[in-house]
């Protein structure tokens, strides 16, 4: 399928070919199945994630922001895929050097992920890992500035 021939090129690290792949199935599945199903939710999700990986951070957002549109009305809050777009976003807000809004989206996730899958499942062990780190950077935010704390994970990279 479309979506796997995109998993394969976004693997391989061509991201152009990969967000071509995606934007066919995501053609497909909309035309069949509908703008608001799950799997139409999926396909955006994969597309912020090529867009994230290509470092156009305002392009990953829209498209998560497309997802949890569907997610939310269709599968609710507390289902474990929304918990990972509110993942998503928050680790995208981590990239973007916004540790503050990381840390509101992060908590979402943490709660969800805690509430529905348990405290040690890996998926929740890893939310509350980058909460830490979020919540970590958003003090530095605060005592440094985000220019500040931008220029100190600069020079970090």
């Amino acid at each position: 399928t479309y979506n796997n021939l995109a998993s394969v090129y976004k693997a391989m690290g061509d991201l152009q070919s990969a967000l071509e792949y995606f934007q066919k199935a995501l053609a497909i599945v909309e035309a069949v199945l509908g703008p608001r199903h799950p799997h139409t939710a999926s396909t955006y999700n994969n597309l912020a994630g090529v867009y994230k990986a290509m470092g156009d951070l305002p392009s990953a957002l829209e498209y998560f922001q497309k997802d949890l549109a569907i997610s939310e009305a269709v599968l609710g809050s507390r289902h474990p895929d929304t918990a990972t777009t509110y993942n998503n976003i928050g680790r995208l807000y981590l990239d973007w050097n916004r540790p503050g809004e990381a840390v509101t989206w992060l908590r979402r996730a943490l709660d969800v992920r805690e509430a529905v899958l348990g405290t040690e499942h890996p998926y929740t062990k890893g939310t509350r890992e980058a909460l830490g780190f979020a919540e970590m950077l958003s003090q530095l935010e605060e005592l440094l500035g985000r220019d500040r704390l931008a220029e100190l994970l600069a020079d970090l990279k």
